[in-house]
């Protein structure tokens, strides 16, 4: 019974800890909330609204704060790939996706979180904008 009743549980935790996927609402919530923690001038949010994203600490940072938020970043592991994967696909090859991801999830080379949050999606966006701006299209 102990044994039973111990399945159960961890079935629960597994099903509780499943991504959903991130709304463009979550993510005008997260960039408010990021603009905020960060103190990001009216200028550099300007610039995000465009997609430009210029390379400064700021920035990386903002960038890695909507990537926490979404869950989609983790300081220690680096790029959730799965949760990227769920977030990106809409219809296209999910191990084609998956396989772009990896190749842009790279490491901490340099100690610096921000950096390394940036720099995957940097990597990603160069052949990938289009797909991203489609995940977090209106509903």
């Amino acid at each position: 019974m102990l044994k039973f009743v111990v399945a159960v549980l961890a079935l629960g935790a597994v099903v509780s800890a499943e991504f959903v996927v991130q709304t463009r609402d979550d993510l005008l919530k997260y960039r408010a909330e990021c603009v905020q923690s960060l103190g990001v001038s009216d200028e550099l949010v300007e610039k995000y609204k465009s997609w430009n994203f210029p390379e400064d600490d700021t920035t990386q940072c903002y960038i890695k704060c909507i990537f926490n938020k979404m869950h989609l970043f983790d300081d220690t592991d680096g790029p959730v790939v799965d949760n990227l994967v769920v977030q990106l696909a809409h219809g296209r090859d999910v191990d084609e996706v998956r396989g772009e991801i990896v190749k842009c999830a790279g490491s901490n080379t340099d100690g610096n979180v921000c950096h390394w949050a940036f720099r995957g999606f940097q990597c990603f966006q160069k052949n990938n904008l289009s797909l991203i701006k489609a995940s977090v299209k209106k509903d």
